[in-house]
């Protein structure tokens, strides 16, 4: 990041790099994602779900890429290629992490709020339902 602006390399054959893919699978040098100008205060990356998030100035939240089970929270199974805004979370997430198929946002509030799949319960909700948009975790 250089003043907020965003930029991404490595796998990108769902587009996680955050272009759109470029037949290569692999982007060795830094590309511009498309839709983040500037703001960026926080980017994560899944390790096996092929997708990516950032937080924008203001913890609007973000996320691109592969979206099996919903990881990428904006209510649809569809692949993404440039950002799209997380459903519900439109300011103040303070902290992301992504995991093999889901995805968690911490607030400023103190709330932990996750999405995707919950075969295992990792959303902590209380079920095994998965979900497309960010459900409260239960503490």
């Amino acid at each position: 990041m250089n003043g907020g602006s965003l930029e991404c390399r490595g796998a990108n054959e769902y587009g996680q790099v955050g272009c759109a893919p470029t037949g290569r699978f692999y982007e060795h040098l830094p590309i511009d994602v498309f839709g983040f100008f500037s703001g960026a205060t926080l980017i994560a990356a899944g390790q096996g779900s092929e997708a990516t998030c950032a937080i924008a100035s203001g913890g609007t939240v973000s996320c691109w890429g592969w979206n099996e089970y919903g990881c990428l929270g904006d209510g649809t199974d569809t692949k993404r290629a440039q950002p799209v805004a997380v459903v519900g979370l439109s300011s103040g997430v303070t902290s992301l992490g992504l995991g093999r198929y889901h995805t968690c946002a911490v607030t400023a509030a103190g709330g932990v709020q996750c999405w995707g799949a919950n075969d295992a319960g990792q959303l902590g909700d209380g079920t095994n339902t998965e979900s497309m948009t960010p459900v409260y975790v239960k503490f």
